[in-house]
């Protein structure tokens, strides 16, 4: 990397934190993503991003299916509830302000590596000093 691009990854936000997952884009202290209504611009400042991928969840069979699909569906429905399982073929970021999740943005499993990076340079832009949430 030349010494101009360096300095301008260093000093302005806007290319310190540029990355891009599925339909969302990250540029310096905004996030835009696509949320089916078009593209909306959301302030980075008191966001938090958690990965989830297939090898977190797990395979395990949950009560809580197994009890959700029995009360919706009857002894018909425990069993489908247990046989439920979470998609293994994609990689999801979550976005969460204050407690409370926000979105979630997917895509497919093979981009978990491109998930956490733009995962970390969200937070990292979230928490930067000079991030004023405007």
């Amino acid at each position: 990397m030349s010494k101009f691009k360096a300095w301008l990854k260093s000093e302005l936000p806007s290319q310190k934190y540029n990355a891009a997952f599925g339909h969302a884009f990250l540029n310096g202290y905004n996030l835009k993503a696509n949320t089916g209504n078009g593209f909306e611009t959301i302030p980075t400042a008191g966001l938090t991003a958690t990965v989830q991928d297939g090898a977190n969840v797990g395979t395990y069979i949950s009560g809580k299916r197994v009890i959700a699909g029995g009360i919706l569906f009857g002894p018909l429905g425990a069993g489908i509830g247990a046989l439920a399982r979470k998609n293994h073929n994609e990689v999801h970021i979550v976005l969460e302000r204050d407690g409370q999740v926000i979105g979630t943005l997917t895509d497919s499993a093979k981009h978990t590596p491109k998930a956490r990076a733009f995962a970390t340079k969200l937070d990292a832009s979230a928490t930067d000093p000079d991030n004023t949430g405007h």
